[in-house]
């Protein structure tokens, strides 16, 4: 498994890091387990570290995972917060379609200005 996940209690997220290469099954499954927590704890937020991991998914996976989203019923404050190493065309359009769906979701490129968007509501 290339991902761990931490709920943080203080501050009210699902804080999830990715590390080595990333599949489209690791991140689908590690997102069921997220929105999991998510609905357990009453959390509406969530932050992905992505910096020190290589995503690797197709086109069509980025889409058909960004798409995915739609069909978890999160609520509509829900807010994911993304840290990633480098602008990324894939991650910015799971970012664009993720938004579509009207969740609240943005790309940094700092860990400490994600957890500040992320808790600033």
């Amino acid at each position: 498994m290339s991902y761990v996940i931490n709920p943080n209690l203080e501050l009210e997220y699902i804080h999830i890091t990715f590390s080595d290469t990333v599949t489209f099954d690791e991140r689908k499954k590690a997102k069921a387990e997220v929105i999991s927590l998510c609905f357990d704890n009453n959390f509406h937020r969530s932050l992905i570290d992505l910096r020190e991991s290589n995503v690797q998914m197709s086109k069509s996976d980025v889409v058909k995972f960004a798409s995915s989203f739609k069909n978890t019923a999160l609520p509509e404050n829900y807010r994911i917060a993304c840290v990633v190493s480098t602008n990324n065309q894939s991650e910015n359009l799971i970012e664009i379609i993720i938004s579509q769906d009207g969740i609240n979701v943005k790309y940094f490129l700092n860990f400490k200005d994600a957890q500040d968007w992320l808790t600033s509501v």
